[in-house]
């Protein structure tokens, strides 16, 4: 089904007890997302910078999947003397969803939004689960367990579609929903989300 014509149930949190991008932390959360992955179709993203202030690159990773050697290879990054930007997580994998221009059945995304200039630090973390996939009833439960281990004071969801239709495109993407928000102070200021 086409990115916005496909209807998403959406969690969002913040304010981390610790980053979910720390090996420990991220440890807790692997039996809680895996329950809801196709794990041989899932594909991880991420952009770190590695360097001295002025002269800061993107760290490469190579493809990352969902398994023990690629968490191994992106959590963490300060043991290995890089800043944390973003991660995605896509199920079916980014590149399978864009040849096929079809919406992911799960879409697990985190951002540290000051490292991208903006001016909250609150990591944030975005989970949306296809309402038709076939693991959209564990979605909920898993939601909360997320939000349980990661001790968010902040919580919010919505249905709502991937994204916008414009044109021959879309607007409004979940894709970019956590940079485009990074400047609000605090998620409950979004308008017709709730809180869970």
């Amino acid at each position: 089904m086409k990115f916005h014509r496909r209807s998403y149930d959406v969690w969002v949190m913040s304010t981390f007890e610790t980053p979910p991008w720390e090996r420990r932390c991220w440890a807790k959360l692997v039996p809680i997302v895996e329950p809801l992955l196709d794990v041989p179709k899932t594909s991880v993203r991420t952009s770190q910078y590695v360097g001295a202030a002025g002269k800061k690159r993107l760290a490469r990773f190579g493809k990352l999947g969902w398994n023990a050697a690629s968490h191994a290879r992106w959590t963490s990054p300060a043991a290995r003397g890089a800043s944390f930007l973003s991660m995605e997580l896509w199920c079916p994998g980014w590149s399978t969803c864009a040849r096929r221009d079809l919406a992911p059945d799960l879409c697990l995304s985190m951002l540290l939004p000051s490292a991208a200039g903006a001016p909250t630090s609150e990591a944030r973390l975005l989970l949306a689960v296809a309402v038709d996939s076939p693991n959209a009833p564990s979605a909920k439960q898993a939601a909360q367990a997320l939000a349980i281990a990661l001790q968010a004071d902040q919580r919010i969801t919505k249905r709502r579609p991937w994204g916008t239709s414009s044109g021959a495109g879309f607007v409004d993407s979940l894709q970019e929903f956590l940079m485009t928000t990074a400047e609000c102070r605090g998620l409950g200021s979004l308008r017709a989300w709730k809180a869970f």
